[in-house]
């Protein structure tokens, strides 16, 4: 079997398709399109790659401001 550079080839296992081979540099949907393949995920076969965000995540609100926490220190060493 030979399939031309631009053709994409479906493997079978006695009927149901298992795989399917695509020339690279095609872009696929990051729809899970294919019935089986989301039955799988659902299942728990496979699991999809998480999403990359761009660039560092966002940061936490600060539980207490700086004045705050010092006065807290304060209170606190003066019970000592």
């Amino acid at each position: 079997m030979h399939p031309a550079s631009s053709e994409t080839v479906l493997v079978t296992d006695g009927g149901p398709e298992v795989a399917e081979l695509d020339p690279l540099g095609e872009v696929r949907s990051p729809i899970l399109a294919d019935s089986l393949l989301a039955e799988a995920v659902r299942s728990g076969v496979l699991n999809p790659p998480a999403p990359i965000a761009n660039g560092p995540p966002p940061r936490p609100a600060p539980a207490a401001s700086l004045q705050v926490l010092l006065a807290e220190l304060d209170e606190h060493r003066s019970d000592r």
